[in-house]
């Protein structure tokens, strides 16, 4: 794909860290156009360029590459976004681009979030140079669908009557293993330790030893991967999280077998009761 990196350049930091950028996107095998190495920036430029004067050099420059590339990665990060990002956004979106958002600051414009305008426009706002590089390289395997990442972990406890796994009774009528998306900077075993707390009241301990992966289109035009651990509960009471989770039942692996849904949840739980018997 050709991408478009939309960003502040106007200091040492902010060039340093486009090239940074610049270097995952091209490893994973994109093409890209960075205005800073491609037009410069405006103050270090002679006031003609090609007997234009230099800012509207810039601007047609940047335009005509804003109409070449496939998508846009707009940086959110300063105090407030850089205007001719945001412009450069908004062109790409109003144009039928794919737009991808790319955030390490910390600072939010208003009481914790962004602009709605510029976080409506982004198919996802990534939050490390771990997700960007994972993102970019899927979309080179794929570059015709939007990709998502959910994250969960078989759980179990042990027992006088042997190992036993938590199966939660969804809402919507199946029968699953706890997961959910990934929220911000988290990493995937903070993820599955959330979703797994929040879904059922439960603390867990996390074993990223094991990690299987499933992969699956919930919809046309979408890719999902859902990350499982295994993780062991600790001592608590379990409370379902009644928006999405109608009850919660510890069983047995061959009652969880004979209960999970999916075919995908039922081979996890095998794989996991697998190692765990290791």
């Amino acid at each position: 794909m050709k991408i478009y990196v939309a960003a502040p350049l106007f200091n040492e930091g902010e060039r340093s860290f486009n090239e940074r950028i610049d270097k995952i996107l091209r490893e994973a095998g994109h093409e890209t156009f960075l205005p800073q190495r491609e037009g410069g920036c405006v103050a270090d430029l002679p006031e003609f360029i090609e007997g234009m004067p230099k800012r509207k050099y810039l601007f047609q420059l940047d335009c005509a590459h804003m109409d070449w590339c496939d998508a846009v990665l707009f940086v959110f990060d300063g105090r407030v976004p850089d205007e001719g990002a945001c412009f450069e956004l908004g062109y790409c979106y109003a144009k039928g681009k794919r737009c991808i958002g790319y955030k390490t600051d910390a600072r939010s414009f208003i009481d914790g979030f962004d602009n709605v305008m510029l976080h409506g426009a982004p198919e996802t706002v990534l939050y490390s140079e771990e997700q960007l590089r994972e993102y970019f390289e899927k979309l080179r395997e794929n570059p015709d669908v939007r990709w998502e990442k959910s994250c969960g972990a078989v759980v179990y406890r042990k027992t006088d009557m042997g190992r036993q796994y938590l199966i939660e009774h969804m809402a919507l009528g199946h029968a699953s293993i706890p997961k959910g998306h990934i929220e911000g900077r988290e990493t995937e075993a903070e993820t599955a330790a959330r979703e797994i707390w929040e879904e059922t009241g439960l603390r867990v301990s996390i074993d990223e030893s094991f990690r299987h992966v499933v992969r699956y289109s919930p919809f046309e035009g979408i890719m999902k991967d859902v990350i499982f651990f295994v993780a062991e509960a600790a001592e608590g009471n379990m409370i379902n999280q009644e928006s999405e989770v109608s009850s919660l039942e510890w069983m047995g692996k061959e009652e969880a077998l004979r209960t999970l849904t999916y075919d995908t949840d039922k081979e996890t739980l095998e794989l996991a009761d697998q190692f765990l018997d290791r």
